[in-house]
């Protein structure tokens, strides 16, 4: 099955502008999207615990910094 990336991740493919592993037990999360009210950091937060298996206390979010993240435009 082929998957076509649309959006951000088309425009940034490479995961490690996403997530890192700077430690043991330890992750960052990187978006371009920005916290304005609608809970998209709290969500993303929840999404990537989950997924990833680890406490949203173990999550660097790092949000709307697009020199270090990927520039998503649009929140």
């Amino acid at each position: 099955m082929t998957t076509t990336l649309t959006g951000a991740l088309a425009d940034h493919p490479a995961l490690d502008q996403w997530v890192t592993f700077p430690a043991t037990g330890r992750v960052t999360i990187r978006t371009g999207k920005v916290e304005i009210g609608q809970g998209a950091v709290t969500t993303l937060a929840q999404i990537a615990a989950e997924e990833l298996d680890v406490t949203i206390r173990q999550l660097k979010i790092i949000s709307g910094e697009t020199w270090i993240s990927p520039s998503e435009k649009f929140t």
